[in-house]
Formats: structure tokens, sequence, C-alpha cells
């Protein structure tokens, strides 16, 4: 597998952690009962539901459930092995990678423990969970705490940052 597939598998396997394909049965993020998350409501759930469906779309490789989540111009940004910088995946590329029989042996996921934390800004939270490749049973798998900030535009993310583990 060619470096720039390989980022991008990492991607698909670290950020978008395959769970669901149906976005419904997604359990409900947990979030804190602060003032500032009750003033936040709106993007708050804007943001659990676009993030669903990006798991679910990604767990399905389906390029039209992705599109649906993302903006035309949305970007995902993830650590690189420098501290500080980062990788950019446009949404196209990270399209063509999700639905790409390259990248879907990259390990089925799955996600618990997530919660939404609102920020000042009316449009970005900070969604943090856990993500546990391959079943519980097989040695080797462990969680990994993630953590991700999705800027919002509309009920699409316009922007992904993972500050997960870097690979």
């Amino acid at each position: 597998m060619h470096k720039r597939t390989a980022l991008l598998a990492t991607v698909v396997a670290a950020v978008s952690m395959g769970i669901r394909a149906d976005a419904a049965s997604w359990p409900p993020a947990s979030v804190p009962h602060t003032p500032a998350a009750t003033r936040s409501a709106a993007v708050i759930a804007r943001a659990e539901s676009a993030f669903a469906a990006y798991l679910a779309a990604c767990s399905s490789q389906s390029a039209r459930d992705l599109l649906a989540a993302l903006t035309d111009d949305a970007v995902v940004e993830y650590a690189s092995q420098n501290p500080g910088t980062y990788r950019m995946v446009d949404a196209f590329a990270l399209i063509g990678e999700v639905t790409d029989a390259s990248t879907r042996d990259a390990g089925a996921q799955q996600v618990s423990g997530v919660w939404i934390y609102p920020t000042n800004d009316a449009n970005v939270v900070f969604v943090q969970y856990e993500a546990q490749s391959g079943p519980a049973s097989l040695p080797g798998t462990r969680k990994q705490p993630q953590l991700v900030m999705l800027e919002m535009r509309g009920d699409r993310i316009a922007r992904m940052r993972s500050f997960g583990p870097r690979d």
C-alpha cells in the first residue's frame, strides 16, 4: 500500500471508526451538564447527528452518505509525526479512500464513551470517545482514547481535526 493510501487508511480507521451502517442506531452521546452546554444545545445536536452519519458512512463505505455528512469543501486534519503539524485530506480524497476496496481491511473498530463538549465558537465542538479495533476477545486489541474537533456548517461537518494517537 503506497504512503498516501496508508495515511488515508489511518484516517478512515482511526477517525472514522466504522461501527454501524445505520446512523439512527448510534447510541446517544453524553454531554456535560453545564450552562455552556445548555447554550450550545443546537450545535451539539447537529454535531452528534453529523458525526454519527459520518461514522456510519465510513462503516458502510457509502460515498453518498459520506457526502451527506460532509460539506463539499470539508477537510479532515490529523496529527502527523511532527508535533504541532497536521496532514490534511479533502472530502473527495477521503470519499475515494472510504469506498476503495484496499482500505476496507483497515480493521473494524467499535466506538464507545462518546462525549461532546461545547466551545465558545457557535459552530465548533470537541468529541471525545474510545475506539477499539477488533473484538475485545482478540489479543492486542485495546481501547484508545480519541479526540476530534468538529467544525460544523449547518448540519454538515466542514472540518474535522483529530488529536488522536500518532501512528
